[in-house]
C-alpha cells in the first residue's frame, strides 16, 4: 500500500517513512510547497494531509486530486510521529 504525506516533511522524513513501513506502507511525501506536486502524486492507497503545515491551495489541489482518484484522506492537524502512525495504523486495521 502506498501513503502520501502531503506538509510537515521538511525534518521527520527520514521518521515518517520508518514509520509507514511499519505499517506496512510505502511513503510519498510532499512538502505541498512543490511545483505541480499533484502530477508525482500518483496511484495512492491514502493521503494525509498535515493542515497545520501546508497552504490552502495545496491542501485544495490535493484534495481534488484525491477526490478525483477516490483516495481516501485524513487530515492531521499535528505533524508528530505519533499522529501518522495512528492514522496509518487505523488504516490498515479498517482495511484489512
Amino acid at each position: 500500500m502506498c501513503v502520501g504525506i502531503i506538509g510537515g516533511v521538511c525534518g521527520n522524513k527520514c521518521n515518517y517513512r520508518v514509520e509507514a513501513e511499519k505499517y506496512g506502507f510505502s511513503a510519498k511525501m510532499f512538502s505541498g510547497h512543490e511545483r505541480n506536486f499533484v502530477k508525482n502524486l500518483g496511484s495512492l492507497d491514502l493521503m494525509l494531509i498535515i493542515t497545520n503545515c501546508v497552504s490552502h491551495s495545496a491542501r485544495n489541489l490535493a484534495l481534488r486530486y484525491a477526490q478525483s482518484n477516490d483516495i481516501p484522506v485524513k487530515m492531521l492537524h499535528a505533524k508528530g510521529v505519533s499522529a501518522i502512525g495512528n492514522s496509518l495504523m487505523e488504516f490498515a486495521t479498517d482495511n484489512n
